[in-house]
Parts: C-alpha cells; sequence; structure tokens
C-alpha cells in the first residue's frame, strides 16, 4: 500500500496533514479482507454499495476539496 499511496501522492497532491504513511494505511484497512468481511458477508451491503463507499471514504480522506 505504500507503493499505492507513493503513486497516488505523485499524480493528485494529497490533503493537507495527510502523509504518504497514512494514505497507505487508510488504503490497507480500508480495502482490506476485514472491512469486506464485515460489511458485505456479514452486514449483508452489496460489493457495488460497499464499494462505493470505501472509494468515497478514500477520496474524502486522502484528497483535498475540490
Amino acid at each position: 500500500m505504500a507503493q499505492l499511496a507513493e503513486a497516488l501522492a505523485r499524480k493528485t497532491a494529497l490533503r493537507k496533514g495527510v502523509t504518504r504513511r497514512r494514505a497507505a494505511d487508510l488504503l490497507f484497512v480500508l480495502t482490506g479482507p476485514a472491512l469486506y468481511r464485515d460489511f458485505v458477508i456479514e452486514a449483508g451491503w452489496t460489493l457495488r454499495d460497499w464499494t462505493r463507499w470505501v472509494a468515497g471514504a478514500l477520496l474524502r480522506d486522502l484528497f483535498p476539496d475540490r
């Protein structure tokens, strides 16, 4: 995830105060199997709903408002 965070930061500036390390941590946790299992398998979210939520959360937390 550190490499992904680095690549993303090279393409678009991260939100003020978000380090590459913090970005990597967010990517690791939010896209990991534990959250997928909790939301999709346990809570019954659709894959589409989970994907939209994860994408939105990452956009909000990693990048500045446009």
